[in-house]
This record gives C-alpha cells, sequence and structure tokens, in this order.
C-alpha cells in the first residue's frame, strides 16, 4: 500500500500501552468474522511535494496472506487490492478495494491524510478513515483517526511510527518501523525494514502492549516510465501470543507472507 523521531517515537511508547479492528456489524452484534483493517499504507511515508499540482498514483497487489496487527485476518487466503492516491497541495486521498481470493471477502476504505512539514526531515500526517468490510453477507464498519510520523534520518534511512484508533471500539494501535534503501542500479530499488506493532485496546480480545515483530525485504523495478513492478515477502514474529485466554490471540501466530505488485504514477 509515500519517502518519507527516535525521542519522539520512544515518548509515544511510553503513552501507549493501553486498542480494534471494528467488528460492529449492521445489526451492532460481533462475530468472529475477520475485522475491518486500518487506513492501507504504512510501507514509506512521502512528502506530498510534487513538480504538479495534482499527483495520481494507482497500484495493483496480490498477497498470499491478509496480515494486520500481525493477525491472519483471512485464515491463510490471500488478497487482491486496489488503490489509489491522489495528492493535491498537502492532502492525500486514498480510496482501497480488496477482495479475497479464495473467499467470499469484500473490504473497502477511503482515507483521507493532511500534511504538515514540521522540518525538511520530520514530515507529519493527519487523517481519517472510513472502512467497510463484508463477508457471507455480514458487514463490519469502523471510523478511524491516525497520526503518522516520518523523519528521514538520511537519504537512506527512514524511521516510520503511526498510531490509529478505532471509534467503535474506543482502541489504539501503534506501529513503528525503521526502513534502509539499497539504490542497486538507476531502475531497481531494494527496502529492509524491521516493524514492532503494539495494542491498546484496537484488538479488543487481543492481549494489551507489544503484539508483534515484523522483517520485510521490498524491491521495486522501474518497467517503463512512470510503471514499477513490486514484489516483498516478510517475516512476522508473535509476542507474548496467549490464545488460551485472549481469543483475539487466536489468529496472532509467526507468519511467512509475500505478494507481487503493479503500481502507476500518471
Amino acid at each position: 500500500m509515500k519517502k518519507n523521531v527516535v525521542a519522539a517515537i520512544s515518548i509515544i511508547q511510553i503513552f501507549i500501552i493501553n486498542p480494534v479492528n471494528a467488528e460492529v456489524l449492521e445489526n451492532n452484534v460481533k462475530t468472529n468474522e475477520p475485522q475491518v483493517s486500518r487506513h492501507v499504507a504504512f510501507e514509506h511515508l512521502q512528502s506530498t511535494h510534487s513538480d504538479t499540482e495534482l499527483a495520481w498514483d494507482t497500484h495493483f497487489l496480490i498477497e498470499s496472506d491478509y496480515i494486520t496487527e500481525g493477525r491472519d485476518n483471512l485464515a491463510g487466503s490471500g488478497l487482491y487490492s486496489l488503490s489509489s492516491d491522489f495528492t493535491y497541495d498537502k492532502f492525500i486521498v486514498t480510496p482501497w478495494l480488496a477482495k479475497g481470493i479464495s473467499t467470499d471477502y469484500l473490504e473497502v476504505n477511503l482515507n483521507i491524510n493532511y500534511e504538515i512539514n514540521v522540518s525538511d526531515k520530520f514530515d507529519v500526517f493527519v487523517g481519517y478513515g472510513y472502512l467497510k468490510s463484508y463477508q457471507d453477507d455480514i458487514g463490519a464498519s469502523d471510523h478511524e483517526v491516525n497520526i503518522d510520523l516520518s523523519y528521514a534520518y538520511s537519504d537512506d534511512f527512514q524511521i516510520l511510527a503511526t498510531l490509529y484508533h478505532s471509534f467503535e471500539e474506543k482502541g489504539l494501535f501503534t506501529e513503528v518501523a525503521f526502513i534502509k534503501s539499497y539504490k542497486l542500479n538507476n531502475t531497481i530499488l531494494l527496502d529492509l525494514s524491521s516493524t514492532v506493532g503494539f495494542n491498546s485496546g484496537y484488538v479488543t480480545d487481543g492481549h494489551n502492549g507489544l503484539n508483534y515483530a515484523q522483517l520485510r525485504a521490498h524491491i521495486s523495478y522501474v518497467l517503463k516510465n512512470n510503471i514499477e513492478l513490486h514484489a516483498f515477502t516478510t517475516y512476522s514474529l508473535a509476542i507474548n501470543e496467549d490464545g488460551e485466554q485472549y481469543i483475539g490471540d487466536e489468529t496472532l501466530s509467526n507468519a511467512l507472507r509475500a505478494g507481487v505488485g503493479l503500481s502507476y504514477r500518471y
């Protein structure tokens, strides 16, 4: 699913240990169906600065598993997704549509973010997201707000922190990532990243505190002009998982995931 505070991240983590993918059905009855995901992009946060007033990117992605908050939402089923980033001045509007590959699952998200340039190296993105999902004719929805922090320590090393809050469940989830980039040549870029995630009531039936750690390798190749081919693999490690005490931890497990995609910039 963007180039984008060591002290800031430490402060954030102190205030976080107390987060839920929205699972409120149309009739307000909860089930154990896959949960609505958060806003889509956490990989790279890029400044919205552009040579043109309006920028438009479209992304198609196929993933072997649908994993968020360290949890397998579709019990091993993959996911197709299509999204676009419409950037105008400091605003980024991102609609996202996803469908399960081998399961009856559909999700539609709309995210709106506003960029605040604190300095040449530090950007803050403040956003709102509306999330809606369907599985087996059962619907779930949520409204979320998010704050994303992007610190470019150098041209090839980036620190990201994102906090997203669910209105339905009144919980928070936080992720912190460190990304190192390697420009292999003029057409190939390799990103290696490590991420940790903290639950504070966002996954209401899961344990609070540190939930998972993840390693990721992402490679992009410029095919022609504004077209890029992407491939990635991730390994997520469950931390303090307790499925006997917390139902929401039953899908929190060690998992290997991969995906391929195509991006086009208009």
